[in-house]
């Protein structure tokens, strides 16, 4: 695993391959998030997201199931929002 930033106009295939050279090497684990918390993987998957961000090379496939729990992100939202509102109003 590795990231890094290729400079504007020029070819990104020696940032590639510096990233590729430095990278850690996650092995598996056991579980539904091997060698990573819940938290971590909704990091991962937030950079992921981002329009600038560009996934170049895997080793192994990326996916994110249809009925995961990203399907509730939107309610997350909402709630947190709630409970952002509540909070200031008790404050007022």
């Amino acid at each position: 695993a590795g990231a890094g930033v290729s400079p504007p106009g020029v070819h990104p295939r020696p940032t590639l391959a510096a990233i590729r050279a430095t990278a850690e090497t996650v092995l598996p684990g056991h579980g539904p998030v091997p060698r990573a918390s819940a938290e971590e993987s909704e990091r991962i998957l937030s950079w992921l997201e981002r329009p600038e961000t560009r996934l170049v090379e895997m080793s192994s496939g990326w996916s994110s199931p249809v009925r995961g729990a990203a399907r509730f992100r939107g309610l997350l939202a909402k709630a947190e929002a709630a409970a952002a509102h509540q909070l200031s109003t008790e404050r007022s």
